[in-house]
């Protein structure tokens, strides 16, 4: 099986409790055997793949690595001095792990991996933090509840960026009319932290359930100028709140939050060999 890609004072939950491994130390759960080999890159896609007892991740960075493992969001990392400039080299990880481990276990044995393997240190701290809140627009909501929702383990969210503009639907590019449809609005600010936002974005809707959700960004608006942006049709931040208010009924406004963060100590470019 193939896997792709808060109204709260303290955005904190989730990356506490995936700090469990580092903090826990032996006795938390670990790969029955694991592989970690530096490849090039060589372009195409990022490959994630997993079944009963074993991952295999190909063309991996080491910064998704720690996202993956963590499973927080990207402004909420607080990466070590030498990745200002530099990301990190690009693996092939292959592991094993008992039939049965959850998802939250597998984290954890990624986290107890990333030390092992990158001699990765990390530490928690609560500070405040410009972020994005995500409300409704006063001009009204412009999407509706999804009439035939799918379950939570179900992938509905389609996003494409090409020559055409960016494409965000709430159902997969080959999906038939009569499939479940629908994006929760705390999956689409997920989605959107990671890799979109240039600080953390806050779901302060108060919306519940799916709705269909569809975004569409033309190339020539918002053009992305960062030197990682991925394609030159990737849209920039404001380009996305543009769309969000225009085509979903929400805006974005700016607020200081406390936001829990984690800061990594040590992490090594190059890991230990097998």
């Amino acid at each position: 099986m193939s896997h792709r890609i808060l109204k709260s004072a303290v955005f904190a939950c989730t990356l506490a409790m995936q700090a469990a491994y580092i903090e826990a130390g032996p006795a938390a759960p670990q790969f029955d055997a694991a592989s970690v080999k530096p490849v090039e890159w060589h372009g195409g896609s990022v490959v994630m793949d997993s079944d009963a007892g074993r991952i295999e991740y190909r063309q991996f960075g080491l910064k998704a690595l720690v996202w993956v493992a963590f499973q927080g969001t990207l402004p909420q990392i607080v990466w070590p001095d030498w990745m200002a400039n530099d990301k990190g080299g690009v693996f092939d990880i292959s592991a094993t792990f008992p039939t049965g481990a959850t998802q939250e276990q597998q984290h954890l044995m990624l986290q107890g991996l990333l030390a092992d393997r990158f001699k990765m240190v990390v530490h928690h701290e609560t500070s405040p933090q410009k972020v994005y809140a995500l409300v409704v627009s006063s001009h009204g909501l412009k999407i509706h509840k999804s009439d035939n929702p799918p379950d939570d383990a179900t992938l509905t969210i389609s996003v494409r960026t090409g020559k055409d503009g960016f494409h965000l639907n709430d159902r997969l590019p080959d999906a038939p009319p009569s499939a479940p449809y629908g994006i929760k609005i705390s999956k689409l600010v997920k989605y959107l932290n990671n890799g979109y936002m240039d600080r953390l974005m806050l779901d302060e809707t108060g919306l519940e359930g799916y709705y269909d959700i569809n975004i569409f960004i033309p190339p020539e608006i918002g053009v992305r100028t960062e030197p990682d942006a991925t394609t030159s049709a990737t849209p920039n931040a404001q380009a996305y709140f543009d769309a969000l208010d225009a085509q979903l009924g929400l805006k974005v406004e700016t607020q200081t939050a406390p936001i829990d963060m984690l800061v990594i100590d040590r992490l090594e470019r190059n890991p230990t060999e097998n």
